[in-house]
């Protein structure tokens, strides 16, 4: 098997194709397919750091709370239907913080109410702020990447199977990214109502 250079065109050999490729390389379609979805995961593990941040005075509260009232279906009295304390669970859920010193149980519930619509605050801001966030990112990089995958992926994968079956099958377009792709990965926080 003769070696090819990259950029040498295959001539009789390669069927008359005219595509360049090399047989010592990860081929094109594969470097540009990974590329792509590299640069999706980075985006998701920065959004995913900020989160992190932003919610972890948030997160801390929560399970505070949970510790002091000995569970935070405690708090449903307060809470304005069992749908309200669905919310609170599912909050807590979502934030999953653990605390490493947690406090002891509360004598009293009644002191920690301040703090249970402190949380709701904490919970409406952040919501805010995400919905912010998101909005500034620019996803023009990674939408002229997909773009680019799109128009070529296809067309490299033919070159270095030389088939243009087997180049097609099972490739579908990947669409572009929004801000609305982004918050049903980070979905709003669920906020309670209270009494």
């Amino acid at each position: 098997m003769r070696s090819i250079i990259p950029g040498e065109s295959l001539g009789e050999e390669g069927a008359g194709d005219g595509c360049s490729w090399t047989s010592f390389d990860t081929p094109a379609y594969v470097r540009r397919g990974l590329a792509v979805e590299e640069m999706w995961l980075t985006l998701q593990g920065k959004l995913q750091h900020t989160w992190t941040e932003w919610s972890g005075p948030m997160g801390m509260l929560c399970s505070q709370l949970r510790h002091q009232a000995d569970g935070l279906e405690k708090f449903r009295p307060w809470l304005g239907s069992d749908e309200d304390l669905a919310r609170l669970l599912e909050l807590d859920r979502r934030l999953n913080f653990r605390l490493k010193y947690p406090p002891g149980k509360s004598l009293w519930l009644w002191p920690l109410k301040g703090s249970l619509k402190r949380l709701r605050q904490m919970g409406l801001h952040l919501n805010e702020a995400w919905a912010k966030h998101l909005a500034t990112l620019d996803l023009g990089p990674l939408n002229r990447a997909r773009e680019l995958y799109n128009r070529w992926y296809i067309l490299e994968k033919e070159c270095a199977m030389r088939s243009v079956r087997l180049a097609a099958g099972g490739f579908e377009m990947l669409p572009m990214a929004t801000v609305k792709d982004l918050e049903q990965q980070h979905a709003a926080l669920p906020i309670f109502e209270m009494r």
